[in-house]
C-alpha cells in the first residue's frame, strides 16, 4: 500500500461531490435529508409498536415487517443524516474517526438486511401462493431467519467494514481511493466520449438528487402499509388519535379484536357451526310448509276468481 504524507492527507479532506453548492441550495437538501430522516423514523418505529404491542399482529409476515423497520430506521440514523450531512455541507468529516467507522459499517449492514429481508418475504409470499396446503412459518422458524439474515448481512458486509479497520485515515482517504479507481472503470469513458462532464455545474445536483431518491426508500413502507392494511391503517389513527383531523374507533379495534379472538378459539367455532346448522336446519324445516301455504293461497284464490 502507497504511503501518504501529511500535505496529501490534508488535500483529500474534499467530499466526493465537487463544491461550490449554493447556500439555499444547501438549505434545501438539508432539509429534505431531514425530513426523509424524521419520516422514516418515527413511522418504522410505529410500525414496530403496532406489531409487537398488539397480539393478533405477531404472524411471520408481520415479523418480517418488523425487521424491515429496523434496518430502515438503522439506515436513517446513521447512513442519511451523517452521510447526507457530509456530502452537502461538502466539509471534511467533523464527526470523529470512530464515528466515521461505526456510521460506515451501520450503513452497509442495514442495507445488506433490508435486501435480504425483501427476499425473505418474497419467498414467503411465493410459498403461500403457489403452496399454500404447506405448514406455515412458525414463530421459531421466523426468528431463525431473521438472525441468518442479520448474520448473512454481517458476513457480505464484512469486506467493507474490515478496509476501515487497516487504513487509519480511511474517512480521509476514502476520496484519494474513490477518484484512483472510479476513473478506471467508468468516468475514464465516459470523458473520452463527453468531455464536458467534468465541467458540467450539474453533476453535484444529480449526485444528490439521486443519493435522496435512494435513500428516501426508508420512509415510504410505512405509508404503504397504513394504505393497504386495515389493521395498520387503525393502528396509525390510535397513534395520532389526539389529532383533530383523524377519526379513530376504539370500537372498531376492539371488535376486530373479538372477532380475532373468537375465530382463534376451538369453542367459538363450534358455537358459531352450530348456530349455522341450526339456521339451516329451521330454514329447511319450515320451506314445505310455507310453500304448502302459498299454493294453498294462490288456489283459493283462482277459485274465487272463476266463481
Amino acid at each position: 500500500m502507497a504511503t501518504l504524507d501529511n500535505s496529501s492527507l490534508n488535500n483529500s479532506t474534499k467530499p466526493e461531490i465537487p463544491p461550490g453548492l449554493p447556500l439555499p441550495v444547501q438549505f434545501i437538501f438539508l432539509f429534505l435529508f431531514g425530513l426523509v430522516v424524521l419520516l422514516a423514523v418515527c413511522g418504522n418505529s410505529i410500525v414496530i409498536w403496532i406489531v409487537l404491542a398488539h397480539r393478533r399482529m405477531r404472524t411471520p409476515t408481520n415479523y418480517f415487517l418488523v425487521n424491515l423497520a429496523y434496518a430502515d430506521v438503522l439506515n436513517a440514523i446513521f447512513n442519511i443524516s451523517f452521510n447526507g450531512y457530509y456530502m452537502v455541507a461538502q466539509v471534511p468529516w467533523p464527526f470523529g474517526n470512530l464515528m466515521c467507522k461505526l456510521v460506515q459499517a451501520v450503513s452497509h449492514v442495514s442495507i445488506a438486511a433490508n435486501v435480504l429481508t425483501y427476499v425473505a418475504i418474497s419467498l414467503d409470499r411465493y410459498f403461500a401462493i403457489i403452496h399454500p396446503l404447506r405448514t406455515k412459518l412458525t414463530h421459531k422458524q421466523t426468528i431463525m431467519i431473521l438472525c441468518g439474515i442479520w448474520i448473512l448481512s454481517l458476513l457480505v458486509s464484512s469486506p467493507a467494514i474490515r478496509s476501515f479497520s487497516y487504513v487509519k485515515h480511511a474517512c480521509k482517504i476514502d476520496d484519494i481511493k474513490s477518484h484512483e479507481k472510479f476513473p478506471q472503470q467508468l468516468y475514464f469513458v465516459l470523458v473520452s466520449v463527453y468531455k464536458s462532464i467534468p465541467d458540467w455545474s450539474g453533476t453535484p445536483y444529480v449526485y444528490l438528487i439521486s443519493y435522496f431518491f435512494a435513500m428516501s426508500n426508508s420512509m415510504y413502507n410505512p405509508f404503504l402499509y397504513c394504505c393497504m392494511n386495515n389493521r395498520f391503517r387503525n393502528g396509525f389513527r390510535s397513534v395520532f388519535r389526539f389529532c383533530p383531523c383523524i377519526s379513530w374507533s376504539p370500537e372498531f379495534s376492539s371488535q376486530t379484536h373479538a372477532s380475532c379472538r373468537s375465530f382463534s378459539d376451538p369453542t367459538a367455532l363450534n358455537v358459531v357451526y352450530s348456530s349455522q346448522r341450526k339456521r339451516r336446519t329451521t330454514s329447511s324445516t319450515n320451506t314445505p310448509q310455507t310453500t304448502m301455504s302459498e299454493l294453498s293461497m294462490n288456489f283459493a284464490r283462482h277459485h274465487r276468481q272463476n266463481l
